[in-house]
């Protein structure tokens, strides 16, 4: 085998890991709690599963405070997220970069 086609087929082997290892990612549960308030549940594929308040936080006097937490939890979770998917790249490729 010519060293093309090697290289060829290393990159065929390293593309099938990376879809594999994005796969398992895209299921997996990113659970953040904010302040006690919330729990935002995110999959690896940037879609919000669940976001579940504690008793008492939904009234009326509180929903600045609410508001900014739901964004605080969903960016924790989106960079836990690009972190888990930099692991990915690093171990598959030896290269640590965001997709």
């Amino acid at each position: 085998m010519n060293p093309m086609q090697q290289m060829l087929m290393e990159a065929n082997r390293i593309n099938r890991e990376l879809a594999k290892a994005r796969a398992e990612l895209a299921k997996k549960e990113f659970a953040i709690t904010k302040a006690g308030l919330l729990t935002l549940t995110m999959l690896g594929n940037r879609s919000v599963k669940a976001i579940k308040f504690e008793k008492g936080v939904l009234e009326e006097d509180n929903q600045d405070l609410i508001e900014e937490t739901i964004v605080l939890a969903v960016n924790d979770a989106l960079s836990q997220i690009e972190r888990a998917n930099g692991d990915i790249n690093e171990r598959i490729t030896g290269r640590r970069e965001g997709v």
